[in-house]
């Protein structure tokens, strides 16, 4: 039988060792020259490992795996109050003394650059970029995901994702990605529907705004307002344009002087006086109620596709707002009061009190 000697000459060499080995509990009531069984000596060397193993520890500030290549440490200067997490030999996340994280970054922010609590840093244009996803607990196919991929290709994807397999779906329902560069050097938002979980996307243009403040909607219907409605089907050739008309009283008794500027690329008729009821005056139309005024497809440099405006200015004394819209190719224009009755342009209350201005925006099929 294996003989226990002391480790510690001249100090008290009697001992009690309570411990648990192999579900075998051990009481090891022992002195210098005992005669100790195997599983005794066993419970003895796996505590002095134990020791061992906290000793480390204590002293290198460090909690390490077998092979050394994994683990947390701590100090690696003096009162440095960092914690480092390595795996496989590599530092792979810092929290520093401030509460700051860093991960595959010991500097938050990275380079000192911008404001930050947490910092992530990766590839360039690559899968092992600093990206970030979600999921539930309902599938693997992830409801939101982050992509840096490079400085012109940023995006955020909803219910939609990116990886080897390309532009993915995670809810057949619908899918959405917000951007910059997805498309030049623009701001985009995308859709698509109808795409299983995990099918291919194929991204729908939205809304694009490009670095001159463009803004552009190639496929879509924009509402605004409840009333008016500003519609894009792609076709080539269009023209974006904006005027301002005034109304303002005419020369004869109950008619109208209509004068038409352009704003911008927007076509310019000048002023047209005595505009009456029930009759055309140049490119102008009021009808016989005196509550519709159009504006002629003859003053415009092509049809007259769609029209929104508002009033920009009124010098009456009254509340009154505007409708635009397109009939046929020529524009007509409504003014409503208060109450939400549509009013004789011409009568007393209205540009006998005051000029009206409008602000219109219009689409030209050229």
């Amino acid at each position: 039988m294996p003989k226990y000697e002391s480790l510690f000459p001249g100090a008290l060499d009697t001992f009690i060792l309570h411990g648990n080995r192999d579900g075998i509990g051990l009481d090891i009531d022992f002195q210098e020259s005992d005669e100790l069984s195997s599983d005794e000596l066993n419970l003895i060397t796996d505590a002095i490992l134990q020791l061992e193993t906290w000793a480390l520890a204590l002293t290198t500030d460090a909690i390490w795996d077998a092979d050394g290549d994994t683990g947390i440490t701590t100090e690696a200067a003096a009162d440095e109050d960092i914690l480092r997490f390595n795996t496989f030999g590599t530092e792979r996340m810092v929290i520093l003394a401030n509460g700051k994280i860093g991960i595959a970054t010991a500097v938050v922010p990275h380079g000192g650059e911008g404001y930050a609590l947490l910092a992530l840093e990766g590839l360039q244009a690559n899968a092992n970029g600093p990206h970030v996803q979600f999921t539930t607990a309902e599938d693997d196919y992830p409801t939101l995901q982050i992509l840096n991929w490079e400085h012109d290709e940023l995006a955020i994807y909803f219910d939609a994702y990116r990886d080897a397999g390309g532009e993915l779906s995670s809810d057949v329902g619908s899918n959405f990605r917000i951007g910059k560069g997805l498309t030049a050097d623009t701001f985009s938002i995308e859709y698509d529907s109808g795409i299983a979980q995990g099918g291919v996307i194929t991204w729908n243009d939205g809304i694009t705004l490009d670095t001159a403040g463009n803004v552009t909607m190639p496929g879509g219907t924009l509402i605004v307002g409840g009333r008016g409605i500003i519609e894009g089907d792609a076709i080539g050739g269009r023209v974006w344009r904006k005027i301002f008309l005034q109304i303002q009283d005419g020369t004869n008794a109950n008619t109208l002087k209509c004068t038409i500027g352009a704003l911008w690329n927007g076509d310019a008729v000048g002023t047209t006086d005595n505009c009456a009821k029930g009759a055309t005056t140049g490119n102008f139309t009021i009808n016989a109620g005196g509550n519709t005024l159009d504006i002629e497809a003859a003053a415009f440099s092509g049809d007259v596709i769609m029209a929104i405006g508002t009033i920009y200015n009124n010098a009456t004394s009254a509340y009154y707002d505007a409708y635009v819209d397109v009939s046929g190719v020529k524009m007509r224009i409504f003014i409503y009061d208060n109450a939400g009755n549509i009013v004789d342009i011409t009568g007393a209350a209205v540009v006998d009190a005051g000029d009206i201005v409008l602000h219109i925006l219009y689409q030209t099929d050229a």
